[in-house]
């Protein structure tokens, strides 16, 4: 079977410790990387050299000198013709912004647009700035794209109404079968409450300092309990101080099969969600691929 190839666009890159990029790692883990390319952003916690496909890094992040966003969108396009894809695989997630806009650029490539919260509906209660162009960029996206993917059934029905194109579903999470650990403990050791993925204020910031502060109640009260947090990447250096000022220790990430372990082997493992309206709207819909 020949496989057409596919350029992956997406602000997360396909070897992270996101769990955006997990389900894409999944979505494509049968792909020869001769068929793949990828197109990514820099950024704390995305490594070049970890990539198993030939990947282009633009530096979009935090930038918005007019100069040097045309320079990058430059790269990109020369990119693209260099790779001759087959189709584009646009992941859209709101941000950077100049990476919403390229996928109308594509006029002679077949595309599928996945999305995987609802950053649109984030972005209008929060108040943010250039919400109803973004919608509308989006918009103009989804109905030229030639397929259109969510991440749950009432993701893919609401927006099925509100863009009015249809959606199908690839759920987060995956087939792998970790190991089994066993360990040999006894009712004295401290009990491990622990959490690892992403830590940002519209998704499971306020939450996790929520919880570090639980922990740390329960400590003063004479319950052996630690608290033990891996973030997916870089957290704010004020976030840190809270979660470690609660006593929450933060661990680097850990490979595959160490994330498996840390969570086989924890008493407590938590999904976190912050509970204020700008974060609900952004994941209402989505999946958390531990759940």
């Amino acid at each position: 079977m020949t496989h057409p190839r596919v350029l992956v666009v997406s602000a997360t890159p396909l070897q992270g410790s996101w769990a955006t990029s997990r389900l894409m790692a999944d979505l494509f883990a049968q792909w020869p990387t001769e068929s793949l390319k990828q197109i990514t952003i820099t950024r704390p916690g995305s490594d070049p050299q970890s990539q198993t496909v030939e990947s282009l890094y633009l530096d979009l992040a935090g930038t918005r000198n007019p100069l040097r966003v045309a320079a990058q969108i430059r790269r990109l396009s020369a990119f693209v013709r260099k790779t001759k894809p087959d189709v584009i695989y646009f992941r859209s997630a709101g941000w950077p912004i100049a990476l919403e806009l390229v996928p109308l650029l594509w006029r002679r490539y077949p595309m599928v647009t996945h999305i995987m919260d609802d950053w649109p509906e984030s972005r209008r209660v929060g108040g943010l700035r250039l919400s109803k162009p973004l919608d509308a960029v989006l918009r103009r996206v989804l109905v030229k794209s030639s397929a259109r993917l969510a991440i749950s059934e009432p993701m893919a029905d609401a927006f099925a109404q509100r863009y009015g194109v249809p959606f199908d579903v690839v759920h987060a999470g995956t087939d792998h079968a970790p190991q089994t650990f066993v360990r040999e403990r006894n009712d004295e050791q401290e009990k491990v409450v622990f959490y690892s993925g992403s830590i940002a204020e519209d998704q499971t910031a306020s939450s996790l300092v929520e919880l570090a502060a639980a922990v740390e109640l329960l400590r003063r009260r004479g319950v052996s309990v630690q608290l033990r947090i891996a973030p997916s990447s870089e957290m704010p250096t004020t976030l840190r101080m809270r979660l470690e000022s609660a006593k929450a220790a933060v661990d680097d990430q850990t490979s595959r099969a160490g994330y498996f372990e840390r969570l086989t082997l924890a008493d407590v493992v938590v999904a976190t969600a912050n509970f204020d309206r700008r974060s609900i709207a952004f994941l209402r819909y989505s999946m958390p691929n531990k759940i």
